[in-house]
């Protein structure tokens, strides 16, 4: 029999949850409120719309050619479900109730739009009705799962610089705020306000004097900086008439890049896995980190999928801890997943820790969002905290610190990757012509606009599959972006 001390102790937890369920309970009931409300707010618009459209209806000919107005089939109709389950636990009957519910009353011809890795995870391989579409949920968000969702829209800001003779140099300005803490507002802040003033009359070919001015006009607020500067780089191309990688000293004009798998549940990477090598990726970026139990299982499952020669490096984006990241890198060497390197395994602040594992597996650790200033990599490379630096032009500032940091890497015999966070096509364009230009950068992210429906730049980097291509234009050989609206705070 229990004793009266774990009698109580059960007591106070049942009470406990009590106080939690109650607590979810009234936050549930406000937003059930205030949805009603705003249905009974736009019900008046949808009867009016439905009593418009049967008075016009009998006026249209016999065969009307809108789909709105066919006659639905009601003989075998078809219907939609939006499923709502959880990404983990503490919902179980829920989550059953509602499965059970599909199974026994949805027809062979519906359709199931789920929200939530539990019924995602249900009903796929099992169901043929699941619209896959619809497989990302809430649970962890990173900025890779926002990046995948939406790549065919970046908020993005560009920046043109003109010269008095007509000359158009371009930047981009994508932000980051979860990097680099810019936003919108703040990158055009920072450029109007504080950059573009002190550069108005200023000689285009002194660019190092114009990098000073760059970088000391204010404190952070890379992003900005990133953006005139790469501008100011196009200009001096296009004022000597030659692409920025051999005004930089770089010879080769294509590149090979990497493709990122997204962190997902194991069978929707793999899939994601292979079709990026039926598409022509031998790299694959492959993102954990969010859960440490299945990061493992993870990767070795995508390593058996794939055909033999694809390259895994794997990017943990500071979800471990030092011990954690230890105990995963050594199961997959022991594994033999044979990554080519792991990325940004504990926290970026953490450099005692990145230290901590570099010293206790083979495998190569690369440092990123450690690493911003040429500084940055100096002490993360002499102090053996990592074994490479990714280098990203939203970080560094520009193309200056940027190949800076190459530099320094070569050096200290090291080596680099040259990497993007949510950037266009001007700013990769950018980046592929430092990487062209240091030949410590051995190893090339840059998969940003593969990953866009659109590209409204003409002329840049142009992507086919996992190669990049420059032309042999001046400066970026960008000439012109479609859609530019100026921009006012």
């Amino acid at each position: 029999m229990p004793s009266s001390k774990l009698l109580k102790e059960r007591i106070e937890s049942i009470q406990d949850t009590m106080k939690i369920t109650n607590a979810m309970y009234l936050i549930s009931s406000s937003k059930l409120r205030k949805a009603r409300k705003n249905y009974q707010n736009v019900s008046p618009y949808f009867n009016r719309m439905r009593d418009t459209i049967s008075r016009v209806v009998p006026h249209l000919p016999e065969e009307p050619v809108h789909p709105f107005f066919h006659e639905r089939n009601t003989a075998n109709p078809k219907r939609a479900y939006i499923v709502l389950t959880a990404d983990k636990g503490m919902a179980g009957a829920y989550n059953q109730n509602i499965i059970k519910f599909l199974k026994e009353n949805a027809d062979e011809n519906d359709r199931f739009y789920v929200i939530g890795q539990v019924g995602y995870r249900a009903l796929y391989h099992k169901d043929p009705r699941l619209v896959e579409e619809f497989r990302y949920s809430a649970t962890a968000p990173t900025l890779q799962r926002a990046r995948d969702i939406t790549v065919d829209a970046i908020d993005d800001l560009i920046v043109v610089l003109e010269t008095d003779d007509g000359q158009r140099g371009f930047g981009e300005a994508p932000p980051t705020a979860v990097i680099t803490g810019d936003t919108i507002p703040s990158v055009a802040g920072g450029i109007t306000q504080f950059i573009a003033p002190k550069l108005i009359g200023r000689e285009v070919e002194k660019f190092d004097e114009l990098h000073d001015i760059i970088d000391k006009a204010m404190v952070h607020n890379t992003t900005a900086k990133a953006a005139v500067e790469m501008a100011v780089y196009d200009l001096v191309g296009k004022r000597w008439n030659v692409p920025l990688y051999k005004l930089l000293g770089g010879a080769k004009c294509e590149l090979e890049t990497d493709i990122t798998i997204s962190v997902n549940d194991v069978d929707t990477m793999v899939r994601d896995a292979v079709t990026a090598a039926e598409r022509g990726f031998r790299i694959l970026k492959v993102k954990v980190g969010n859960d440490a139990s299945l990061d493992a299982l993870r990767l070795t499952s995508i390593k058996k999928a794939t055909p033999a020669g694809t390259v895994i490096r794997v990017d943990a984006n500071q979800g471990w801890t030092p011990k954690q990241a230890v105990r995963i890198i050594s199961m997959l060497e022991d594994a033999n997943l044979d990554a080519e390197l792991v990325e940004q395994p504990v926290k970026a602040g953490d450099l005692e820790g990145m230290r901590y594992v570099t010293q206790r597996v083979y495998t190569p650790i690369l440092a990123d969002e450690s690493v911003f200033t040429p500084a940055d990599a100096i002490r993360i490379l002499e102090s053996g905290a990592a074994d490479l630096v990714n280098i990203k032009l939203m970080k560094t500032g520009g193309l200056y610190n940027a190949m800076s940091i190459a530099s320094i890497a070569r050096a200290l015999d090291a080596e680099c990757m040259m990497g993007c966070m949510l950037e266009g096509n001007v700013a990769v364009t950018a980046a592929a012509h430092a990487a062209m230009a240091r030949g410590s950068v051995t190893r090339i992210d840059l998969d940003g606009p593969a990953l866009c429906t659109e590209n409204p730049v003409h002329g840049g980097a142009q992507f086919n599959g996992s190669r990049i291509t420059l032309p042999d234009a001046p400066g970026l050989g960008i000439t012109d972006i479609d859609g530019l609206v100026p921009f006012s705070l």
